[in-house]
This record gives C-alpha cells, sequence and structure tokens, in this order.
C-alpha cells in the first residue's frame, strides 16, 4: 500500500496558514496597543489627580499667606495713622467665613483710633492774629470709610447709611455716619446723632452677647458720648469686672472670687450676657482653693465645698475632681494641730 500524501504542498492549505498567522499577529497588536492605551490613560488621570489636590492646596496656602500678611499690616497702618487702609483691611477680614483672630485684637484697637481722630464737637475758633504771614492749618484726620467721588453729596451718604441700618449692618452705618458727622457737624444733626447711636448701642449690645467683651466695651464707650446708652452702662461694668476677675484667677484668686460673688449676687447675672456666671464663680473657688490647699488645708477645704454647693449651667471643673480636692483637704484639715479647736469655735 502507499502512504497518504501530505496536503502541506497544496496551495490553498498554505495560503490559509499565512492568513490565520496575520490575524494572530493582528489580534495581539491590537490588544497590545489597547493595553498601551490604557496605561497612559491611567497615568494621565493619575498625574491630573496629583495635580488637582497640590493645585488645591497652593491656593488654600496663598489664601493663608494672604491672611496673615493683611493681619502683620494692621499695626503698621495704626501706628502711621492710615485709619482708612486699616479700616478697608478690617472690613475685608471681617467678611472671611470664618473670621480670623487678629481681629479680635487689632479692631478694637482701630476703633478707639478712630473715635481719637474724631473732631471735637465744639472745636474752638482761634483768634486771628494781625501778621502777614498766613497761620498753618490743620490737616483732618484720615477717615476709616472710603468716599465715594460724590463725597458732598450728604444725603446719599445719609440713605446710605439708613439703608445699612435696616439690613443690620451696623458697622457700614456706623462708618458712613461718621463721615457725615465730620464732613458737616450740623447735617441733619438730631437724625444722624439719633442714627448713629442707635446703631453703636445695637452693635455694641450684640457683641456682649457673643461674648466679644473689649470690642462691646469700646463701642459703649463711643455710644455714651453721643447719648443715652441705657442698660449698656450696666453691663459694661460687669463685663469689666468680669475680665479683671478672669485675670485675677491665677494671680490673685481671693480677688477674683470677690469679683464673681458680686456678679452673682449682687447684679443677678445680667440677662443680656450669655455668659455662666456661676460656672464662672465655681471655677474662681476651685482656683482659690488650690491656692490655699499647701497653707491652709481648713480654708481650702471651705472654698471646694462652696464650689460643689453651686449648680453652673456647665461644670468647668470635674464634679468628681473637686470632690476628690476637698475629701484630700478635709483630711488634710483633720491632721493640722489646733483642728478640733477651730472646728469648735
Amino acid at each position: 500500500m502507499n502512504p497518504p500524501q501530505s496536503n502541506l504542498g497544496n496551495p490553498e492549505i498554505r495560503r490559509r496558514s499565512r492568513l490565520n498567522s496575520c490575524l494572530l499577529w493582528v489580534v495581539g497588536a491590537a490588544i497590545f496597543f489597547f493595553m498601551a492605551g490604557l496605561v497612559a490613560l491611567a497615568s494621565a488621570y493619575a498625574g491630573w489627580s496629583s495635580g488637582a489636590v497640590i493645585a488645591s492646596a497652593n491656593a488654600s496656602s496663598a489664601a493663608e499667606a494672604e491672611v496673615r500678611q493683611q493681619c502683620a499690616l494692621l499695626p503698621d497702618d495704626l501706628a502711621a495713622g492710615n485709619l482708612a487702609l486699616a479700616g478697608a483691611r478690617i472690613e475685608s477680614l471681617r467678611r472671611l467665613s470664618p473670621p480670623p483672630d487678629c481681629l479680635g485684637q487689632w479692631s478694637p484697637m482701630a476703633t478707639q483710633a478712630w473715635l481719637a481722630s474724631l473732631p471735637s464737637p465744639t472745636p474752638t475758633i482761634a483768634e486771628r492774629l494781625p501778621t502777614a504771614t498766613a497761620l498753618p492749618t490743620q490737616v483732618a484726620p484720615a477717615m476709616p470709610t472710603m468716599i465715594p467721588n460724590s463725597a458732598y453729596d450728604l444725603d446719599a451718604l445719609l440713605a446710605e447709611a439708613q439703608q445699612a441700618l435696616a439690613a443690620s449692618d451696623y458697622y457700614a452705618a456706623i462708618d458712613t455716619l461718621d463721615a457725615i458727622i465730620s464732613l458737616d457737624p450740623s447735617y441733619q444733626r438730631e437724625l444722624t446723632r439719633e442714627l448713629i447711636l442707635q446703631a453703636l448701642t445695637t452693635q455694641a449690645r450684640l457683641l456682649f452677647e457673643s461674648g466679644k467683651l473689649s470690642e462691646a466695651v469700646v463701642l459703649s464707650e463711643r455710644a455714651e458720648l453721643v447719648g443715652n446708652i441705657g442698660e449698656l452702662a450696666f453691663l459694661r461694668e460687669v463685663a469689666l469686672m468680669l475680665q479683671n476677675a478672669r485675670l485675677f484667677v491665677g494671680s490673685n484668686p481671693s480677688e477674683a472670687v470677690r469679683l464673681m460673688r458680686r456678679i452673682v449676687y449682687d447684679f443677678q447675672t445680667p440677662r443680656l450676657m450669655t455668659f455662666d456666671m456661676v460656672g464662672e464663680l465655681q471655677a474662681a473657688l476651685a482656683a482659690y482653693g488650690d491656692w490655699l490647699l499647701p497653707s491652709d488645708a481648713c480654708a481650702a477645704q471651705t472654698q471646694y465645698a462652696a464650689a460643689l454647693d453651686l449648680q453652673p449651667l456647665r461644670w468647668t471643673v470635674r464634679p468628681d475632681s473637686l470632690t476628690a480636692k476637698r475629701e484630700r483637704a478635709t483630711q488634710a484639715c483633720d491632721s493640722q494641730p489646733g483642728a478640733d479647736s477651730q472646728s469648735s469655735g
């Protein structure tokens, strides 16, 4: 028998073999380029994401640096008497959310500087001297309000101040009314004084309620130069007493306790102030006990006991810690020489 002949020599079979090989190469190349494209897209996306994060971080850092720069320039503006620029900086910083911490320090100082720069309501007219040389004129202080082109359109400025009051923008109303009074003290005298008194007292009351005591005190003093401030005078007295008590807690706790007792028991805690005065008194009593404990444990025990008897809205001192201090003071008091005679007396 003859062996079967191979079909490898068949031209049709060779053509099909070459076609299959080409198809395999084409499919392999397509897969290769597809995977390469995916890798390139992933790299590009990763680079874009990283760039976006870096750009966001750089923008945030730039904004923080700008705020720090504006805060750092405020003392230079006030020292140079450039109240207009200082007022513009403070107004721009006040509109940030949240406002920077530097406003609590420099805004009251700017207000005081502006108050000091106001002209006297009863200026003294100097007598003309019989001389051919003209007397030097005093330069008016810079205004912390940016006056528009119609600087002497007092009617327009008054309307602007009234709009600011209606919108509860009391700082803008105060600045505009200050400008009107400085430009022409006799213009609508009763109305402008009434409006600026309203703006000053309302803003001061808001500051008292929010705990910004220093700025509230300054505005209440400005308002008192214009007219009757009513209960704000009482709030200012209490605020100053509270500030002194806080300062004395570390250096003179007995005085801090005396002041806080007067606020709580004599003044009956002003209703317009949101401070927990009883909590402040409790903290002062605890600090006084800590100060007395090394030298007079019996007196310290009395202070701790008085602190525990209070019922503040929010305990600034942990009750268990205060109880433990009272027990230690009681034990030390009982072991002191003459403790029995002191307790019997």
